[in-house]
């Protein structure tokens, strides 16, 4: 059995202030969250907000549904018997459903919630920390395209240092990118890396990384090199036998 502690680390900070969590679940301290916020609130002027006013919102119940409904896919929420649907939630409901829970008694009693859901709390909380989600996210989006993109025109520059005939560079470089395509999708369709998720952008810069250390590194010594480990990709995770990339 876990043992639970309160984590205090200071990379856990709101508004300059520690947050605690708990080590076994990862439950962030909300009772001390929502004073941190509550104040912040204040000092802008904004009016006062609650926390079972937030949880009773049909935002918020809406938003929980989806989050709980992705929790149990991943065994990190209880599985319940507790509907949602045309109920009124307040923490009491969300400890009986695993996503909140109590520590200490009186006036020292502290809840703890659910580290997700507690984002979205803060999120309806906070300008501030909305901002910053909205602004990770959207950077996020553009960086992992940038890094794709960089990592293309590295890989660009090691393949070009195998190819003597440089008339052959664009056409070598066209068949490359469709083994990655074959690589990460199963399938080379244009214009399909414009629909590639991050897990598969991420991958796409993975490959194209690997090749140029590959070949700056000796191990890929030849343009047939770098074919043939693609086909070998491609086979461990496809299942296909043959790397058909001049179609």
């Amino acid at each position: 059995m876990k043992s639970r502690v309160e984590i205090k680390s200071s990379d856990r900070r709101l508004m300059g202030v520690v947050i605690p969590a708990l080590s076994d679940n990862g439950f962030v301290n909300i009772t001390l969250a929502m004073k941190v916020l509550s104040d912040d609130r204040l000092k802008k002027g904004l009016s006062p907000k609650k926390l079972n006013d937030i949880i009773k919102y049909d935002g918020f119940q809406e938003k929980c549904r989806e989050i709980i409904s992705r929790l149990e896919n991943r065994d990190l929420c209880k599985r319940i018997n507790i509907s949602l649907q045309n109920k009124t939630l307040n923490l009491s409901d969300l400890n009986k459903m695993g996503l909140a829970c109590r520590k200490g008694k009186g006036d020292g009693q502290m809840w703890y919630m659910n580290p997700y859901l507690f984002l979205v709390v803060a999120m309806e909380m906070s300008p501030e920390v909305c901002a910053d989600v909205v602004m990770w996210f959207v950077d996020n989006i553009v960086g992992v395209r940038n890094a794709a993109g960089d990592a293309y025109i590295e890989m660009c520059s090691s393949v070009s240092s195998l190819i003597s005939d440089k008339s052959n560079l664009k056409e070598s470089l066209s068949r490359i990118a469709k083994g990655i395509n074959f690589v990460v999708f199963g399938v080379h369709e244009e214009g399909i890396r414009n629909r590639a998720s991050f897990e598969e952008l991420d991958m796409i810069v993975s490959i194209e990384r690997n090749i140029s250390y590959a070949i700056k590194a000796g191990y890929i010594k030849d343009y047939d090199g770098v074919i043939n480990d693609l086909g070998r990709q491609w086979k461990d995770r496809w299942g296909n036998p043959v790397l058909k990339l001049k179609s």
